[in-house]
This record gives C-alpha cells, structure tokens and sequence, in this order.
C-alpha cells in the first residue's frame, strides 16, 4: 500500500498537551471573563458525554478532565517528530526521535517550526503522519503558534490548501479504507496488527496529572516518543514490511 521511495519521505509526529494552569480557578484569576466561556464548554461536553462525564459535577471538576484537549484552553508540552531508518536492502532498521519539549510553550513553538521549516525547504513533498494528526495535533500546533506569535510554516497553512494536496496523512482515516466511521484509536490498531505498543504506567489522559506533578517532563517525553514509533510501524504494517522492534517498550 506503500512504497519504499514514499515511506522515506514520511515525518511522524504526535504531542502531549496539558490544561494552561493546574486549577481552573488560577486561569480565572488571570482573566475574569474567560469563565463564562469555560462554563458554556463544559455544558456542552457533558452534554455530548452524558454517560462519560455523569461523575462530572461542576466546571472546575472538568478542567484537570477535559481542557487539554482544546487548544483555547490547553497547551502543548511536548513535540515528537521521527523517522524510519532503512538499510540498503530496503528493510527498517531502526527509528530516529526528535523531541520539542519542556513548561516554555512558546519556545516550543518556535524550535519546532524551525526545524520543520528546515525540512520542508529541503524536501518539499515530505509528508507528516500521525494518528488523527488531521483533526488534532497539527490544527493544535497551529492555533497555539498564533497565540504565541510564532509565524506558521507555508506548508502547514491547512485552510488554503484542498484536503488530498496537504502534507499531512493520517492513519485514522487510512484504517478506515474508504468507511465512513471504520477507524479506531492507536492502540487497539496496533494490538490488533501485532504492533509493539507503549507499556509505561501512563496513559495518554494521565499526562495532564502527571505533568502538574512536576519533575516528568522527560517521562511525557518517552511516552510521546513511543507512540509515534508505534504510528511508523503501523504505515510499515501497511507496507506490508516487517516492523522496527529493536527498541524495546
């Protein structure tokens, strides 16, 4: 489904975000008016999550819950980016990790759209993968970028650009080969392919917990860095190639 020459020129990539103050009240106190807008979102998501959020009392109650996942109200703590290492035969070898991460959301940003502006000046038809990387990571890059005033790369100018001419792929829509709603999260895909998948004691809705605890940046860094390595052997799977497993979970 994929060639050599295309899995070459594919950039994975994933981010871990957080809530943008450990209690909703601290945002509050920065700025009054935002919490009427944070009252009528969570009326909303227990609205769409009825069953999910029942336990769910006030808005205060959903903010550590459901705020990182927006990014009017989260921020991102960590970017992975990396790539498939092949020997001369073709076959992978090994995966390459860069991280962008640490509590400076703005340098973040900045050091990220370096680096992809790098990559995409010296080859202009790399394309950037990621589970859902479509409907969340990089529409998220992009709206915390402008709100730090880090200038976005051309190529990730998503709203100009028709859906089939991006750079972006996204395994959820690839799992569902042409279905309307066949897609399913990472880490079900990749247990059902047999696909090495991160063992730590963390999920991905305990990064929020885990990085208001302090101390665990490096921690969130592994986590994103696994999940990312788990996305390239999903497009191998899909290749019909063997997977990178010489780095352990």
């Amino acid at each position: 489904m994929y060639t050599l020459d295309e899995l070459k020129k594919m950039v994975f990539i994933d981010i871990e975000t957080t809530t943008q103050t450990e209690t909703f009240q601290e945002l509050a106190d920065q700025n009054p008016r935002l919490e009427d807008y944070w009252k009528e979102k969570t009326t909303y998501l227990k609205e769409q999550n009825r069953t999910e959020l029942a336990e769910i009392k006030d808005y205060h109650e959903m903010w550590p819950r459901m705020a990182g996942l927006f990014p009017e109200w989260g921020k991102i703590v960590c970017i992975s980016i990396g790539q498939i290492k092949f020997d001369e035969t073709g076959m992978p070898t090994s995966f390459s990790a860069k991280s962008f991460y640490g509590d400076d959301e703005a340098q973040i940003m900045k050091d990220f759209m370096k680096t992809a502006g790098a990559i995409m000046q010296k080859y202009p038809d790399m394309k950037w993968v990621g589970h859902n990387v479509k409907g969340f990571d990089l529409p998220y890059i992009i709206k915390r970028a402008l709100v730090h005033r880090v200038p976005v790369i051309r190529s990730f100018h998503l709203h100009k650009q028709k859906p089939w001419e991006n750079c972006l792929i996204d395994t959820q829509e690839v799992w569902k080969f042409g279905n309307w709603s066949g897609s399913a999260r990472l880490g079900l895909i990749a247990e059902v392919l047999d696909i090495p998948t991160p063992k730590d004691d963390m999920a991905g809705y305990q990064v929020n917990q885990s990085y208001w605890e302090g101390g665990n940046n490096e921690r969130i860094k592994d986590y994103c860095e696994k999940d990312i390595e788990a996305t390239a052997n999903l497009m191998l799977r899909f290749a019909g190639m063997g997977i990178v497993d010489d780095v352990p979970f």
